[in-house]
Order: structure tokens, then C-alpha cells, then sequence
């Protein structure tokens, strides 16, 4: 966990810890914020490929994704890897996965200015209940070449992201905080982190994580046998 300073943003960070890191063979996701052309080259010297989403605030990648997977690709006909995945999300909702990827990256990086750059993919994610279809998409730079290998990172980056902040909110009311004094931001998001990936590792107990948190609070041997778990001990 990095802390970012007041005077500056995510991406130089990012970088840093990239250089830092051992992300050979790897696979690196990331949000919006970090499709840059040097994370890119970053993590390619580090010897891992990168999966990195486009949004529409970033008008020149966006709309040239926009109008190559709408526009050209039917008119020229190029060949493109192609996967989807179906599941039922919450309540009675279908969500649909769809994910196709262009290798012919010439017309989006004619300068060659993205390292590694191997494809540009759509992501047309689709959720249905009865008649009611909502419909969203998505474009990706990757230094990958196949679309399901692609799919599969992206749910991966998600799930992981949606399953700890959600925790992190309902359980410990991060979202709620207001401690701005000096480390403490930083030092409480630690420790609610640590605290979520030791209940995570109690897998005999029945009890969800919010009775686990509450049991560990109430019952010191339970509490013990966590730390054991953790092999903080």
C-alpha cells in the first residue's frame, strides 16, 4: 500500500511501484487513469504484459476506438479474436460479456508510441432481466493478442476491486471515515485491509465476515487463533 502525496496524483506513483515490483510474467490491469504511454513502456521493460481501459475523458483514444469498432471494421472486414461469458449477476439480471480484439493496431498507433501494444479491444458488457437490456462498453490497449485471455483479466480486475471496496465499505464503513490528520488515513486503511484479509483466511468458520469481525472483538481465544492463522504469532 502507497500512500499518494497531496501535491501530486496516482500515476507517478504507480510507476514507481511498477519499477519496484517483480511483475514478470504478469499481467497488469488498471483503470483509466493509467492508460499512459509510459506505464505502458514500464511494464513491458519489467517483462509483463498490460491490460488498460480507455474512458471517454480521454476523447482522442476513445473516439478513435469508437469509430474503428463502429465504422471501419465492417467496411474492411478485418479479422478480429472474438470471446463472451454469460452469468446471472444479482437479483434475476443476465450479464453478458463480449470482447472483441483488433491485432492490426497500425491506424489507433501509426508512431509506434505504445510499447508492447499488440491489440486494441471493445468490451460490450450487457445486462438483461425480461425485456429490460442495459448495455454498456468499454475499450481496452493490450499487449495480449487473444480476446479470451483479455475478458479474463478484466473480470478478475473487477471482482477483485467490487469484492474488497465493497467489504471495506459495508463491513468497516470506510466510505464513513473522516480521520485527515497526518498518517492517519493511511495507517487506518492498513489496518482495515490486514483486518479483511485475515478474516478472508479463516476458512473452517461458518459465520460471514461481519459475525467473524464482531467474534474476534467479543472472544479473545477466537481472536488468537486468528493471529495464528495470519501467522502474526
Amino acid at each position: 500500500m502507497q500512500a499518494v502525496p497531496e501535491a501530486t496524483n496516482e500515476i507517478p506513483i504507480v510507476q514507481e511501484l511498477l519499477r519496484l515490483v517483480d511483475i514478470r510474467k504478469s499481467v497488469v490491469t488498471a483503470d483509466a487513469l493509467h492508460c499512459q504511454k509510459e506505464t505502458a513502456t514500464i511494464i513491458v521493460e519489467r517483462g509483463a504484459d498490460y491490460v488498460l481501459s480507455v474512458k471517454k475523458n480521454q476523447s482522442t483514444l476513445w473516439h478513435s476506438a469508437e469509430d474503428y469498432f463502429g465504422r471501419l471494421i465492417g467496411e474492411m472486414g478485418i479479422t478480429v479474436s472474438e470471446a463472451h461469458s454469460v452469468e446471472k449477476a444479482h437479483g434475476q439480471w443476465i450479464e453478458v460479456r463480449r470482447c472483441r480484439l483488433v491485432g492490426d493496431v497500425g491506424w489507433f498507433d501509426p508512431h509506434g508510441q505504445w510499447s508492447g501494444l499488440a491489440g486494441v479491444a471493445q468490451v460490450v458488457y450487457e445486462r438483461r432481466r425480461g425485456e429490460s437490456v442495459k448495455k454498456r462498453y468499454r475499450y481496452v490497449l493490450t499487449s495480449l493478442t487473444n480476446a479470451s485471455t483479455v475478458l479474463g483479466c478484466l473480470r478478475g480486475h473487477w471482482g477483485i476491486e467490487n469484492s474488497q471496496h465493497w467489504r471495506l465499505d459495508v463491513f468497516y464503513r470506510e466510505d464513513d471515515s473522516r480521520v485527515r490528520v497526518g498518517n492517519g488515513a493511511q495507517n487506518l486503511a492498513m489496518l482495515r485491509r490486514m483486518s479483511l484479509s485475515v478474516l478472508k483466511r479463516d476458512k473452517d468458520a461458518p459465520a460471514g465476515i461481519q459475525t467473524r469481525r464482531k467474534k474476534a472483538g467479543w472472544d479473545a481465544a477466537y481472536r488468537e487463533r486468528l493471529l495464528a492463522i495470519a501467522h502474526i504469532l
